[in-house]
């Protein structure tokens, strides 16, 4: 299974206040894609908000490291988590 995350920042924050909380996500995140359990992470070029892209994983697992996130444990951050599934709709052109 493959599934979406997408970061949303909290407003109004003044993210060079934060540097070390960044460093120690930024090596969170290093360690989670080490592992094999991100597959791809971008930055939304308009607002630098992450996608986050886990494989195979459940959704539980993700919802569980994402909380221990840096950013998510302080309260900087939240996310939207989408699991996602293999597009079907070719099968319409047999029908």
């Amino acid at each position: 299974m493959i599934i979406l995350v997408i970061t949303h920042e909290m407003p109004n924050i003044k993210w060079n206040e934060y540097g070390t909380i960044l460093k120690e996500e930024a090596k969170a995140i290093w360690n989670l894609q080490k592992k094999g359990k991100i597959r791809n992470i971008w930055f939304r070029k308009d607002t630098r908000e992450a996608i986050i892209m886990f494989e195979d994983i459940n959704v539980e697992s993700v919802r569980q490291m994402m909380a221990q996130l840096p950013l998510a444990k302080g309260s900087l951050m939240t996310y939207e988590i989408m699991p996602l599934e293999a597009y079907d709709g070719y099968e319409r052109l047999f029908c």
